[in-house]
């Protein structure tokens, strides 16, 4: 995406985010696969959601979640359309960097750690989707 952003050559783009790297004006999370790039003040618990955030199954979960708050999983499933198993390695990673947690019962539930966290990752990366969020809350609180 920078490069496509930029315009510069790999070797010209390579050198400039190894110099902002050595000069702390970034941050970068590695996976084996992928790096993604940070201003330095980003704490990694928000790293981890901003990730999350930018892959379709996560978000769905995530923006889910948000809006019913506490969810089986058969609910979460329905919602975001996808076979269980793509749900449940969603999820799974999701509570492995304690973005969503595990409630225990007959039949376990799933909800935010950190409700309002999310909801400002989200208002700050997707303004959009908050406007829409925004929209469904009033909506709900109007008919009480």
């Amino acid at each position: 995406e920078i490069k496509s952003q930029s315009g510069f050559p790999n070797g010209t783009l390579s050198h400039c985010i190894r110099n902002l790297l050595e000069d702390e004006r970034i941050q970068v999370k590695r996976t084996s696969r992928r790096s993604w790039f940070f201003p330095p003040q980003t704490e990694s618990y928000d790293i981890d959601i901003i990730i999350q955030l930018r892959k379709e199954t996560a978000k769905n979960i995530l923006v889910f979640l948000l809006e019913k708050g506490e969810s089986s999983f058969k609910e979460i499933k329905n919602h975001v359309k996808k076979s269980p198993g793509t749900t449940s390695l969603t999820i799974t990673q999701l509570i492995d960097l304690n973005i969503v947690q595990r409630i225990p019962g007959i039949r376990p539930r799933y909800a935010l750690i950190n409700q309002n966290k999310v909801y400002q990752i989200i208002k700050r990366i997707e303004p959009g989707l908050t406007d829409t969020l925004t929209d469904r809350f009033s909506d709900t609180f109007s008919y009480l």
